[in-house]
C-alpha cells in the first residue's frame, strides 16, 4: 500500500487560539461575532495549502468529564468558563469543516487528544504519514519519523530533531518531562521546584521517570528531597499527561477508510464564506462575482492613488480596515480595505498585500503618503489596533 497523508486537526485547540488571536471586533455586518470562525478558516486554509491530505478529521472535545477528571478532580479545574461569544461560533466552525468535506469526531469520555492519538497509531500501523495540527504541546509525545506536529499559528512543524532542540528531550521522553515540570494549562502538578532545564538534564542522565525515582540516592540536597517527597505526584502527572492511543473503535465509530477526504468543492466553501462575509477568503471566481454584484473591487498599487482620491473626493471620510493573519501584535498584514459613502451609495475597495498576489507590490509608499495626510479624513474602528497593525509596515495613520 502506498504511503498516504493523514491530517488530524485538534479542532478545540484551534478554535480557542483563533478566538484570542483575532480581535473581538471582527464581526459580520449584522453584529454576529466571527473572529474565532475567521481565524479557524485561515488556519484551515493553511492546512490545505500544500499537499492535499488523502484522509483527515477534525476532532473536538466532547462535553462532560473524562477518565482524567475521575482520577484527578482538579484536572483543568482552574480553567474559566468558555466565553459566550466563543460558544456562539462553535456551529459556524463546524460548518467551515463540513464545507471542506472533512469528517468531524468527538467521543464521550475521551479528550480530542486521545482520539487523535488512537487514529495516529492506526494510520502509522497502516503505513501512512500523519500531520497533527494543534498548538497543544501534549502531542509532542506522538512525534516520530512518521508523525509531525504542525502549529499553524506559529508556522512551525515539529519533527523529532526540532522537539529535541526546543525541549531538550526526545518525543518518547516527553510525558516523563511533563511528569516532572507539570503543566499549568491543564493543572497537572508535576514536582515542585523542578523546572525545564532540570527535567531535561535528569532525563538525559537517567532516561525516564522511573529510572530517576529509583536513583534519587545519586542526587543531592533539595532535588533529592523533592523527588522522593513528590514521587506519587510525578507518577500521577505522567498518567494525566499520557495520551490514550487505545480508544475503542466502537467508541470512535469510524475507521481509517471512513476518513477519506474528497477534493474541495470551492463553490460550497465560497457560499459559506459569502454568508459569513469573509470576502478576502473567497476563491478568484467568487471574488470577481462579488465585485460585479456590488461596487466592490480589488485594486493594486497602480490604481491605489486614484482610488483613494476618488473615494475621498469633496472631503468625504474614507473608512480603512487592515486585514491581519494572526494577532494584532506579531501578525501579518495581508491587505487593507477602504470604503466611502457618498451620493447614497457605498464604494469599497480591497488592496491585497503579500502572498501569491503581486498587485500590492509598491503600494506601501502610496499608503504611507495617504495615511499621513491630515487633510484627508479617515474613519476606523479600534484605532489603537489599527495603528499598531499599520505601524508594523511603517504606515503612520
Amino acid at each position: 500500500m502506498a504511503k498516504e497523508r493523514v491530517v488530524l486537526v485538534d479542532g478545540t485547540a484551534l478554535i480557542f487560539r483563533a478566538f484570542f488571536a483575532v480581535p473581538s471586533t471582527f464581526r459580520s455586518s449584522a453584529g454576529v461575532p466571527t473572529n474565532a470562525t475567521y481565524g479557524f478558516a485561515l488556519m484551515f486554509r493553511k492546512i490545505l495549502a500544500g499537499r492535499a491530505p488523502t484522509m483527515g478529521a477534525v476532532v473536538f472535545d466532547a462535553p462532560g468529564k473524562t477518565f482524567r477528571d475521575e482520577r484527578y478532580p482538579q484536572y483543568k479545574a482552574h480553567r474559566p468558563r468558555t466565553p459566550a461569544e466563543l460558544r456562539a461560533q462553535f456551529p459556524w466552525v463546524r460548518r467551515v469543516v463540513e464545507a471542506h468535506d472533512f469528517p468531524t469526531l468527538s467521543v464521550e469520555g475521551f479528550e480530542a487528544d486521545d482520539v487523535i492519538g488512537t487514529l495516529t497509531k492506526k494510520a502509522v500501523a497502516a503505513g501512512h504519514e500523519v500531520l497533527i495540527v494543534s498548538g497543544d504541546k501534549d502531542f509532542v509525545q506522538l512525534v516520530s519519523d512518521e508523525v509531525r506536529l504542525v502549529d499553524t499559528m506559529k508556522d512551525v512543524t515539529y519533527d523529532r530533531e526540532l522537539v529535541r532542540k526546543k525541549w531538550g528531550v526526545l518525543p518518547e521522553q516527553f510525558v516523563d518531562y511533563l511528569a516532572l515540570v507539570g503543566d499549568k494549562v491543564d493543572n497537572i502538578p508535576g514536582v515542585p521546584g523542578v523546572g525545564a532545564k532540570t527535567a531535561a538534564a535528569l532525563l538525559s542522565r537517567f532516561g525516564d521517570l522511573e529510572a530517576i525515582l529509583r536513583s534519587t540516592d545519586e542526587l543531592r540536597g533539595r532535588q533529592r528531597e523533592r523527588l522522593e517527597a513528590h514521587a506519587d505526584d510525578a507518577r500521577l502527572s505522567k498518567a494525566l499527561a499520557t495520551i490514550d492511543v487505545a480508544v475503542p473503535e466502537v467508541a470512535i465509530g469510524l475507521g481509517l477508510d471512513d476518513l477519506r477526504v474528497p477534493p474541495v468543492d470551492v463553490r460550497k466553501v465560497d457560499a459559506l464564506y459569502r454568508e459569513l462575509e469573509f470576502f478576502s477568503l473567497l476563491s478568484g471566481d467568487e471574488a470577481r462575482a462579488q465585485a460585479e454584484e456590488g461596487d466592490f473591487a480589488v485594486v493594486g498599487a497602480a490604481e491605489l492613488d486614484a482610488c483613494l482620491t476618488d473615494l475621498g473626493r469633496d472631503g468625504v471620510p474614507v473608512a480603512v480596515a487592515p486585514m491581519v493573519e494572526g494577532g494584532v501584535v506579531g501578525g501579518t498584514l495581508v491587505g487593507v480595505a477602504f470604503a466611502a459613502h457618498a451620493a447614497g451609495a457605498t464604494v469599497a475597495r480591497y488592496l491585497p498585500l503579500g502572498g501569491e498576489s503581486e498587485r500590492g507590490d509598491g503600494a506601501l509608499p502610496l499608503l504611507r503618503r495617504w495615511a499621513g495626510d491630515s487633510g484627508r479624513p479617515k474613519l476606523t474602528h479600534d484605532l489603537r489596533d489599527v495603528r499598531c497593525v499599520l505601524a508594523s509596515v511603517g504606515v503612520a495613520l
